[in-house]
């Protein structure tokens, strides 16, 4: 309990945007986990979309089959599910509705993540400023009061100290879930390419 002791006059310090803080990095760490958990459900991985692609390739259509059967994640389950229409018109409108959903699952919720990267800082610079003024307020009055100045300032920049660290954690998980949104996506591009071909040459 002492590291809550040492936090507690630095997080005062911020004045009360810090509640608003603490509350986006409570949000942040929601998010994060949450959409860890939805990727980790839907991304078949990027080994099985290359293995498949190969073996397509090589018209082994059967094994590709068997592979995305032992595979977990979206895509393997389209190609199951798909492997089984009879007409290639239904595959391919089973294909277009299903990337969309899936598409939707994975930019879900990035949106708030992305928002707080940039609400975070503007935040802290709130509160810096609200710190800022009532020092000067106080340099105004004279007398004792000036000597607080000084550490006032230094102070009321705790906010905005607070708000970037909270905006760079953002803007890291962001740019690693959109990464991997956009390399599912293209997984699926892959393997269904490799399927249109061999339907084509077939």
């Amino acid at each position: 309990m002492e590291w809550i002791k040492v936090i507690q006059p630095w997080f005062m310090a911020g004045g009360t945007v810090m509640y608003v803080l603490c509350v986006c990095s409570l949000v942040v760490v929601f998010l994060g986990c949450e959409r860890y958990l939805v990727f980790a459900r839907l991304d078949s991985g990027h080994m099985f979309a290359v293995r498949f692609y190969h073996a397509m390739m090589r018209r082994q259509y059967e094994e590709a089959v068997e592979m995305a059967r032992e595979t977990r994640g979206a895509l393997a389950r389209m190609i199951m599910v798909a492997a089984q229409m009879e007409t290639v018109a239904q595959r391919q409108a089973y294909i277009e509705l299903e990337t969309g959903r899936v598409l939707t699952l994975l930019q879900e919720r990035l949106y708030y993540i992305s928002l707080i990267v940039t609400a975070a800082p503007l935040l802290g610079l709130l509160g810096t400023i609200h710190g800022m003024m009532y020092s000067f307020q106080l340099l105004s009055t004279g007398g004792e009061h000036a000597l607080v100045v000084t550490g006032g300032v230094s102070e009321a920049l705790v906010a905005t100290s607070f708000g970037i660290i909270i905006a760079l954690v953002a803007m890291v998980m962001h740019t690693y879930f959109r990464q991997r949104h956009d390399r599912i996506i293209g997984d699926i591009e892959l393997c269904f390419s490799a399927w249109e071909w061999y339907q084509k040459e077939g």
